[in-house]
C-alpha cells in the first residue's frame, strides 16, 4: 500500500515535535518509504540513514536491521546490487540471531533479489528455497504463492527445467486454493513454456489450453489471444 507522504512528513514533525527518538525513527521509517515508493532515492536514503542512527542510539538491533533492509532496496534501486546483498546479509544475520522467522523471510527476499542482479543465481535460488521452507513451515499460503512465484523463472533461467516445472505447477495449485485464478492460469502459461523447452509438445499444448481458457473465462481475452499465438508455434 502506498503510502500518504504528507500525512507521513506531518507525523515526523509531531514526532520532533514530541522529542521521542523511537517515535522519530519509526517515524522516519515511514517516510523513508514513501520516498523511496516514489523512486526518490536521495529523499528515501537522508531518512533511513537518520533511522538507523536512531536505533543505534536506542541500542534497538531489530529496528536497525529493519532499517538496513531498507537501506538495502535504496541501494538495489539505485544499482548498486553489492551494497544491497550486504545490508541484506547484516540484517539477515541479526534476524537469524533472534529466531525471527517474519524478519529472515523479508532478508532472505531482499537479499535474492541482490544476488540475481548480480548474477548470482544459484545464492539468489538457495535463499528463496530458504524463505519458501521457513513460510511452508507456518502455513503461510500467501507466503508460499509469493516465493515459489519468483523460484519459478528463476529456475527457468538457469536451465533447472524440471524444477521449473515443479516450481510452476505448484505456484498452479496454490493459487487455485487462494481462489486467485488469474495468477493460475498465468502458472499454466509457466508449465508449458517449460513443456515446450522440454520438447512435450502435447502436455505443453493441454497447459496452455488451461490457460486460455482461464483467461477466457476472467474476460481477459487479449491475454487469452497471446497464449493462442504460443499454441500456434508448437
Amino acid at each position: 500500500m502506498k503510502i500518504d507522504l504528507e500525512e507521513a512528513i506531518a507525523a515526523l514533525n509531531d514526532a520532533r515535535h514530541d522529542d521521542i527518538d523511537e517515535a522519530v525513527a519509526n517515524a522516519l521509517y515511514r517516510v523513508g518509504t514513501a520516498w523511496l515508493q516514489r523512486n526518490r532515492l536521495e529523499e528515501a536514503l537522508e531518512a533511513f540513514d537518520e533511522a538507523r542512527h536512531l536505533c543505534g542510539k536506542l541500542e534497538n538491533p531489530s529496528g536497525g536491521a529493519h532499517v538496513d533492509l531498507a537501506l538495502a532496496q535504496v541501494a538495489q534501486a539505485g544499482g548498486k546490487a553489492d551494497e544491497a546483498a550486504s545490508l541484506a546479509r547484516a540484517a539477515l544475520a541479526v534476524f537469524d540471531g533472534q529466531a525471527d522467522d517474519g524478519g529472515r523471510v523479508k532478508a532472505l527476499e531482499v537479499l535474492s533479489q541482490a544476488l540475481a542482479a548480480l548474477g548470482q543465481q544459484d545464492q539468489a535460488a538457495e535463499a528463496l528455497e530458504t524463505a519458501l521452507a521457513i513460510v511452508e513451515k507456518a502455513g503461510d499460503l500467501v507466503g508460499r504463492i509469493l516465493f515459489t512465484q519468483y523460484l519459478a523463472p528463476l529456475y527457468r533461467a538457469m536451465e533447472r527445467k524440471e524444477d521449473a516445472l515443479a516450481s510452476y505447477r505448484a505456484l498452479g495449485r496454490l493459487a487455485f486454493e487462494a481462489g486467485d485464478h488469474q495468477r493460475t492460469a498465468l502458472a499454466a502459461v509457466g508449465v508449458g513454456t517449460v513443456l515446450a523447452l522440454m520438447d512435450r509438445k502435447q502436455e505443453a499444448l493441454e497447459a496452455f489450453q488451461q490457460a486460455r481458457d482461464l483467461f477466457r473465462e476472467l474476460g481477459l481475452n487479449q491475454r487469452a489471444s497471446q497464449v493462442e499465438t504460443e499454441m500456434a508455434r508448437l
